[in-house]
């Protein structure tokens, strides 16, 4: 049987007739909920009711929350193919719709706040994760290294029994939800990466982090003497574990923060007149955006409408494939910057190679470049015939996509490594709020430099498009910009982890 989704809710009576009566798997069943959910809030809007609430909490916190909440009781699924196909392919097409008509003069007269906020960003996580670590020992119970046994070439953790003792266990060791793992710095260097660089640095950070992890020791204290194969796959084992842990903290924290930010955008104006922003930049370029849109605004014929999904589509699969392709063209090979560009050369490469950036963060640059290059173009004219609310519609969907893949439920499985991760965001706001007042940045740079780290490139230029859907590609730019700085703000983060977990 083809698993075709994964849900993940508590195992009780109510959810479980849920699951047997209202689940949906098939994926074209999953796109019709999250198209009705969308369609339903649109209609509210339009009316006096919805009007009075969506004044005073913006539309988008309910298109991203309520697919969370119908995900938490067990309707939606927290894995589909649907969410992967609309994040892979639908958000490039959608950026590209946006920046079609990009007024690029404007953009640059935004001038270097967004920069200075995105570097502020990243050092709220750097410094944030270590703080948060020091703080969260003092309060919260420090597990202690589990021992293990070698039991049929495989390492095995020891589970204590009702009688005191310990006994070898294949299943996963009984954990205290409190408790922070013994190796809490290395999944939080893993997660550093994430918040700084997007997922390929969570992967790279991670693995970096486990590559020196010791040989664990038996239940008297002695090292066990493993394989090069065994150590390989224990540690594997144990950075997985771990990094699964991390993305509960990542779920449950980072989503949550989204939300606020989406929110943040229905008040700006209230945030910028207490914060004493200069906001003549971004104003201005709305204008001019308005202006040019009301210039060439006409009733779209089919031809336009096929043009629009071509322009979008074309755009994104040329992306796609291009990232894929320099990704493994352009490497780092023995500490330094080498180009494959023929088969042989990609057949001979040593084991060591990386991408020098991956195949997403190429995706990002390509999409944004070429729809740059089409807004000088004939092609920005399709702004009038309603290109950015073509690229608007998936944008919603895409954040209809992200709610669904989150689940409150997800908290309640660690709730001390949340509260370390609740910790460290709340450093990270803290130094945002602190250099946006000192340079007066307007809201809109604070929120997209802090979700460039947070979200990266899937759900930065969303969090931009809540303040207009011109501003889309800011975010994209920033969060390519972020990935840039993910590695090496990462490693320094974790050197910092290190010291603090007194690890070394």
């Amino acid at each position: 049987m083809q698993i075709l989704a994964q849900t993940d809710i508590p195992d009780t009576q109510w959810n479980q007739w849920i699951i047997d009566h209202l689940a949906v798997e098939e994926p074209i069943g999953i796109l019709a909920i999250l198209l009705m959910v969308l369609a339903s809030l649109f209609w509210f809007a339009q009316r006096s009711a919805g009007k009075r609430l969506f004044g005073i909490i913006p539309m988008l916190v309910f298109c991203y929350f309520v697919p969370t909440t119908l995900n938490t009781i067990g309707i939606l699924p927290d894995l589909s193919p649907v969410y992967s196909w609309v994040k892979t392919y639908l958000l490039p097409c959608s950026l590209l719709l946006l920046i079609i008509a990009l007024d690029v003069p404007g953009i640059i007269r935004l001038g270097p706040k967004a920069g200075i906020m995105l570097l502020a960003g990243t050092l709220g996580i750097v410094i944030g994760g270590p703080i948060a670590l020091f703080v969260g020992q003092l309060f919260l119970p420090v597990g202690q290294p589990v021992p293990f046994v070698l039991q049929n070439d495989e390492v095995i953790a020891m589970r204590a029994t009702d009688e005191g003792q310990s006994t070898p266990s294949l299943e996963d060791v009984d954990r205290n939800i409190w408790e922070l793992p013994s190796d809490t710095w290395r999944g939080m260097t893993a997660l550093a990466g994430s918040w700084i660089g997007g997922g390929a640095n969570y992967v790279a950070l991670g693995k970096t982090a486990y590559a020196e992890l010791p040989a664990p020791q038996d239940p008297d204290g002695e090292t066990l003497a493993l394989s090069e194969e065994q150590l390989t796959a224990y540690r594997e084992k144990q950075e997985s574990e771990m990094l699964g842990l991390m993305v509960i903290v990542d779920v449950g924290v980072a989503n949550i923060w989204m939300g606020i930010l989406l929110f943040s955008a229905g008040h700006q104006r209230r945030i910028d007149k207490w914060s004493g922003a200069d906001t003549s930049s971004i104003d201005e370029l709305k204008t001019r955006l308005i202006a040019f849109e009301k210039k060439v605004t006409r009733v779209p014929s089919l031809a336009d409408i096929m043009m629009i999904l071509a322009f979008g589509f074309a755009g994104a699969w040329l992306s796609f494939i291009g990232g894929q392709w320099l990704a493994e063209t352009i490497v780092i090979e023995n500490g330094g910057l080498a180009f494959h560009v023929t088969n042989a050369q990609k057949a001979a490469a040593s084991l060591d190679t990386t991408a020098a950036l991956s195949a997403t963060t190429w995706k990002f640059i390509l999409v944004t470049t070429l729809g740059i290059g089409l807004s000088y173009t004939r092609a920005r004219n399709l702004e009038g015939a309603g290109a950015s609310k073509i690229g608007s519609a998936m944008l919603y969907l895409l954040i209809a996509c992200i709610g669904a893949g989150a689940s409150f439920t997800k908290v309640a499985e660690a709730p001390g490594l949340i509260i370390v991760g609740a910790i460290w965001l709340f450093i990270h706001i803290v130094i945002m709020l602190v250099v946006g007042k000192l340079i007066k940045a307007p809201m809109f740079f604070i929120a997209v430099g802090s979700q460039s780290n947070i979200g990266g490139a899937a759900s930065a230029p969303v969090v931009a498009s809540a303040f207009h859907p011109a501003l889309a590609p800011v975010g994209a730019l920033l969060a390519v910009a972020g990935y840039v700085l993910g590695t090496y703000a990462g490693l320094l983060c974790m050197v910092m982890l290190k010291f603090v977990a007194g690890a070394g």
